[in-house]
C-alpha cells in the first residue's frame, strides 16, 4: 500500500491494489511510474533483471568491490620475445594493470606477479606480439608444458618448457618455430599466469 499512497491519486491506488492481488496486469504507464515512484529499474520490476538500480544510476553511485582486485606492476616498455629475444628488464616501474581475482589461478601468488609484453609470433595462437603477459616470479620450478619467461643470455623470452629432469627444452606453439635446448645460464624469470590481447 506504501506505493499506493506515493502514487497519490485513487486511480493509481485501485491499479496497485488490482496488480499485487493479481486481478489485473500491470500496464506500461503504470509500470512506469511505479518504477520511478520506487526508485528501481523498469526491467527489474517486471523481472527481467535481479538488479533493480535504475539505468540512469548505474555506474555512477557503484564502485568494483576493491577486495576482489589485484594491482600488478606493470613493466611498461618491456616485452618477453616470442620469437626473437631481447634484452633484459628492469623491474622498477610506477605503473600497475588490475586484475579480477577470478581470472588468476589458484596456484598465483598475486604479490609476486608482475606484467609485461609479449613480442613476436613464435607462441601464436595463443599468445600474439603485443599481448599483455603475467607472470609469476615465485614459480622458477620448471613444469613440463607449461608456459614461462626465461632469461637468457640474449634477453627475455616466452616459451612453453617441455622435458624432465635436466633434459629441458624451450619450445614455441608456432610450428614454423623449432626448439632449443635450455642452456646453463638460462634462468627461469617466472611462470606465466595470465595472458590476453593489449588493452592501452
Amino acid at each position: 500500500m506504501d506505493l499506493a499512497v506515493q502514487l497519490g491519486d485513487r486511480y493509481n491506488q485501485q491499479m496497485v491494489s488490482h496488480v499485487e492481488t493479481g486481478r489485473s496486469a500491470l500496464l506500461l504507464a503504470g509500470a512506469v511510474k511505479a518504477a520511478r515512484a520506487l526508485d528501481v529499474s523498469l526491467d527489474w520490476l517486471v523481472g527481467l533483471t535481479d538488479d533493480p538500480t535504475p539505468a540512469d544510476q548505474r555506474g555512477a553511485d557503484r564502485s568494483p568491490d576493491l577486495a576482489n582486485y589485484v594491482v600488478v606492476p606493470w613493466v611498461r616498455d618491456v616485452r618477453a620475445a616470442a620469437g626473437d629475444p631481447i634484452p633484459a628488464f628492469d623491474e622498477a616501474t610506477g605503473f600497475g594493470v588490475a586484475f579480477h581475482r577470478s581470472v588468476l589461478p589458484g596456484w598465483t601468488r598475486p604479490d609476486r606477479l608482475i606484467c609485461i609484453r609479449a613480442a613476436g609470433d613464435s607462441m601464436e595462437p595463443g599468445l600474439r606480439d603485443g599481448d599483455l603477459v603475467a607472470l609469476d616470479h615465485s614459480k622458477t620450478e620448471p613444469i613440463d608444458g607449461r608456459v614461462f619467461v626465461v632469461r637468457t643470455e640474449d634477453g627475455l623470452v616466452v616459451k612453453r618448457l617441455r622435458g624432465r629432469s635436466g633434459a629441458w627444452t624451450l619450445t614455441s606453439d608456432n610450428r614454423r618455430y623449432g626448439p632449443r635446448p635450455v642452456r646453463p645460464a638460462d634462468r627461469i624469470v617466472g611462470r606465466v599466469a595470465w595472458s590476453g590481447p593489449p588493452r592501452d
